[in-house]
């Protein structure tokens, strides 16, 4: 049952339950900070540590520019050098 209520307290505040203290996410819960362990446990990750690193390289990788997410190579053109190209041809 606590596994549960751990999941639907991340869930209704993701990610941002899972980025507090194991002692906040377990209040929250109204369960203890073993439950959430578990809980964690349960989800593949050794450690809370691995499942904050997670959750946050998540929320980078949401957050990135649009030019940050273009390929290296295009990273170094200019923003316009596509339509630039696009209208060439």
């Amino acid at each position: 049952m606590s596994t549960a209520v751990a999941a639907h307290v991340l869930l209704s505040n993701y990610p941002f339950a899972g980025l507090e203290t194991v002692a906040q996410f377990a209040s929250r819960a109204g369960i203890s900070a073993p439950s959430i362990l578990r809980f964690i446990a349960r989800l593949g990750f050794g450690a809370y540590a691995d499942f904050q690193r997670h959750l946050k390289d998540e929320l980078e990788a949401q957050l990135q520019s649009p030019l940050m997410k273009q390929a290296p190579e295009q990273a170094n053109a200019s923003p316009l050098s596509a339509f630039a190209a696009a209208v060439v041809a």
